[in-house]
């Protein structure tokens, strides 16, 4: 099934800058790894444009991977229910010098403590939330795809889809978003609607891949710019988004982690915004 051509969506970043370098990054095939949306080779052809003044990279394509995200991405990443609990099994069976994983949930735990009510957002393969839980932290995933969903059901954890939550209230003190927003073209939106649920002072953790990945020798061709990921941010941008919000910036760090993916790391403080969020 070939990815269906749209009318492109504005894409922009944050800083409303109108200084923009298009296509400063091309692509006219697929580089090797990246996920096959079945988009044939003559067809093949996206961008990156780029912020002059925030050094946002974003996304510049006429694809509807929206369809694919709400039809079978699962099945297009990870394959059959089996495929999914092997390549489970094989990241939670990683040492903690070879997993990104781990090590997110190690950074996290310097965070909350099981007096913490948690969210998980975009929970995917259920790595971390599944770790979190075995350290006894309440926490939820979420998860839009049936398919995960019906492969986190067998972890014991607690699981709601998006529809669920807005039955919800301030109910969460910590939420996080780990490589889930770059996959949205409307990254702060997408955030401001989770918003409604965290308590007052409560965090939000944030993991984003990194125009730093442009240092690499890969550069270009890392995974960081895979055609799904509609962003790649930089320490400018992600603070941006993240004042847009009326977010408090508690830290943004630059790391790389032990599978070598270039990644932006934030936490944020919802301090009680008198401005009543729409959704």
């Amino acid at each position: 099934m070939a990815i269906i051509k749209i009318k492109k969506t504005k894409i922009s970043c944050f800083c409303s800058s109108k200084n923009i370098h298009k296509n400063k990054i091309i692509y006219k095939s697929k580089p090797k790894n990246e996920t096959d949306f079945k988009i044939k080779k003559k067809d093949y052809f996206r961008g990156y444009d780029k912020c002059i003044k925030c050094g946002h990279y974003f996304s510049n394509h006429k694809y509807d991977l929206e369809k694919i995200y709400n039809k079978n991405y699962s099945n297009l990443t990870y394959g059959t229910q089996n495929k999914i609990k092997k390549t489970f099994k094989k990241i939670i069976d990683l040492p903690i010098n070879k997993s990104d994983n781990k090590n997110r949930v190690k950074r996290v735990l310097k965070i909350v403590d099981n007096s913490y009510n948690c969210l998980d957002v975009g929970s995917g393969l259920g790595v971390f939330p599944y770790e979190l839980h075995k350290k006894n932290i309440n926490i939820t995933a979420l998860e839009k795809d049936k398919n995960l969903r019906n492969h986190l059901k067998h972890l014991n954890l607690k699981i709601k889809d998006f529809n669920a939550l807005t039955k919800d209230k301030r109910d969460f003190d910590f939420i996080s978003f780990n490589k889930i927003i770059e996959h949205i073209q409307k990254p702060d939106i997408f955030v401001k609607k989770f918003l409604k649920f965290i308590k007052v002072n409560g965090l939000l953790y944030i993991e984003v891949p990194s125009t730093k990945a442009l240092n690499d020798k890969l550069g270009v061709l890392r995974e960081e710019f895979f055609i799904e990921h509609f962003h790649v941010f930089s320490k400018k941008s992600l603070a941006n988004l993240i004042k847009n919000l009326k977010l408090k910036v508690i830290y943004i760090k630059n790391i790389v982690e032990k599978s070598n993916k270039y990644t932006l790391i934030a936490l944020a403080k919802y301090e009680g915004n008198k401005k009543k969020y729409k959704i």
